[in-house]
């Protein structure tokens, strides 16, 4: 089983994925960006998982290409803290993602392996919000 940060993380993602943009209009939701979050090392059940998200809604891709999802999203946990299980690289994450997300349009995914350091960077981080990798745009597309 999972330790409960896992599954807290993994309810309050599936919870931005499947809100309504509208609803995220003053909060950290990220539109046509890749951004990174990795919040969890000082909570009371510690965790270095970071989660990635990319959403392209104003370039074409929102709930209709992604099965009422809003984005693309992935954890990697590249550093464990003391008492985690082993690491989960970014390939892996990534290969995850592409498994169940397999309508997303190939480009987007690239943009993501583009920003591979940056978002690696980012997750080796602690942050309390969301950490801006990089805005998607439509030569992101091409």
């Amino acid at each position: 089983m999972p330790p409960i940060n896992n599954l807290a993380a993994f309810g309050a993602l599936s919870l931005i994925l499947a809100a309504p943009a509208a609803a995220f209009a003053d909060s950290d939701y990220a539109r046509d960006a890749i951004t990174a979050i990795a919040p969890g090392r000082h909570q009371a059940f510690p965790t270095g998982t970071c989660t990635v998200w990319a959403n392209a809604e104003g370039l074409g891709v929102g709930p209709g290409e992604l099965d009422g999802l809003h984005g693309v999203a992935f954890s990697i946990n590249e550093h464990p803290v003391a008492g985690e299980g082993g690491a989960l690289s970014f390939d892996t994450g990534l290969a995850v993602a592409r498994k169940s997300q397999p309508k997303a349009p190939a480009w987007l995914f690239t943009a993501i392996e583009k920003n591979r350091a940056a978002i690696q960077a980012a997750c080796a981080r602690d942050s309390q919000t969301p950490i801006l990798i990089r805005k998607l745009t439509g030569k992101d597309k091409s």
